[in-house]
């Protein structure tokens, strides 16, 4: 059976362990606290993920990532991005 969780974000590159195969579905503030919510198998074991949480305009190292969402505070005085840290393709023919 699948479900759906809620996990609290914190600045930077973080690592969060979610069930293998967790799908990352929203981002949003709720009552001021960054969160994203994922449909995940409970029963599968755990997988670390790295999720970068950036305000705009901060620099950070640039990728690579996929990008995940944006947010707005409550106020909509600052806006948020969250990408997934990726790793990078195998070059096209190499094994």
């Amino acid at each position: 059976m699948a479900v759906i969780y809620k996990y609290e974000l914190r600045d930077g590159l973080q690592t969060y362990n979610l069930p293998d195969g967790a799908r990352i579905l929203s981002v949003a503030v709720q009552r001021g606290v960054p969160c994203m919510w994922a449909l995940v198998h409970p029963q599968n074991p755990d997988a670390p993920r790295n999720i970068m949480f950036t305000e705009t305009g901060i620099p950070f190292d640039g990728g690579p990532y996929k990008f995940i969402g944006t947010m707005l505070t409550d106020d909509h005085r600052f806006v948020f991005h969250v990408l997934e840290e990726v790793s990078p393709a195998t070059p096209e023919g190499s094994s």
